[in-house]
């Protein structure tokens, strides 16, 4: 049923908030404020139907006949990502490329030390913040670290599996500069102490409990996203040629993130659950589908203007 407002003799027909009698200080004239009206926090009902009505749908493991031509090649990547074993990995034949062993070994660490944590926290039972505090930093650790050494310009990590654009000019231009580049092998000490002097700049940047913002649905701005902020949004940082790059297309929209100053082209949303007393993955997929719509949005906008 309908709910009808009351006759307002207000112009334009304006309906008058609810107003709030307050004191001063010195408890003689009182004053009047409106306070402003506000959108009520969705139901999971209420959730699902809108991901109906903006034609969401959240899906399972696809079938690789039934992936989009288009992105193909990166789901193809996932998979091959989803089947790299430990046993095998940590055994990679390095020959004398004592950088790349470096590599893989830290890789090797991580994970026995990530496995380790997560073994002592479900021993005892531990809450989900403790679970976030203990294993989120050796997960993100990647993102946090230097990706170019600024004494020889060469690269501190190369990612095992790297995807290529759809564009087939921009996937031959980056196959030329991927074949260039090589692991830095500069002395640790040496190292040590030009970054004691230094401030590196990193190329990733993390926001937890960030409000996203979608303009492009106000619906679903003030039923959904208000509300729900994710546990962590990984964007890139805005370096010195981005912000070149951004100033040269001022049309670009470069974050969905609130009051977001600092970084760009948010990709990855991180939202955690517990398992006690909540409905767990569905409550995560119903939550992130929106911050992940609002972010494709701005990523499908960037390649419509680099293509134009």
């Amino acid at each position: 049923m309908k709910r009808r407002l009351p006759t307002c003799p207000y112009p334009m027909g304006g309906y008058l908030p609810p107003l709030k009698r307050l004191t001063s200080p010195d408890g003689i004239q009182p004053r009047i404020s409106a306070m402003p009206p506000t959108a009520r926090k969705s139901s999971p009902e209420q959730q699902r139907a809108l991901l109906e009505k903006y034609n969401i749908s959240i899906e399972g493991p696809v079938r690789p006949r039934d992936w989009p031509e288009k992105y193909s090649s990166i789901f193809a990547l996932v998979r091959d990502a989803e089947k790299v074993c430990y046993e095998v990995y940590y055994r990679t034949d390095v020959r004398n490329d004592i950088a790349r062993l470096l590599q893989v070994a830290q890789m090797s660490n991580r994970v026995e030390e990530l496995v380790s944590r997560a073994y002592n926290l479900r021993m005892t039972s531990a809450n989900e913040e403790t679970w976030r505090m203990e294993t989120e930093e050796l997960i993100l650790q990647r993102f946090k670290a230097e990706v170019d050494c600024h004494m020889c310009n060469k690269r501190r990590w190369l990612s095992d599996i790297q995807a290529l654009p759809s564009c087939p000019i921009a996937t031959e231009k980056l196959k030329r500069i991927q074949s260039t580049r090589s692991l830095c092998r500069c002395e640790e000490p040496v190292r040590a102490k030009w970054l004691a002097g230094s401030t590196p700049q990193q190329s990733f940047m993390a926001h937890a409990g960030c409000t996203v913002v979608d303009n492009s649905m106000l619906e679903i701005q003030n039923k959904v996203l208000a509300h729900h902020k994710p546990d962590r949004v990984i964007s890139l940082e805005r370096t010195h040629d981005i912000k070149r790059l951004m100033a040269a297309n001022d049309d670009i929209t470069p974050t969905v993130i609130k009051n977001d100053m600092d970084s760009c082209f948010p990709f990855l949303v991180i939202e955690a659950k517990s398992e006690k007393g909540t409905v767990g993955f569905d409550s995560i997929e119903r939550q992130t589908a929106f911050p992940i719509r609002a972010m494709l949005d701005i990523q499908k906008r960037l390649e419509t203007a680099g293509s134009a």
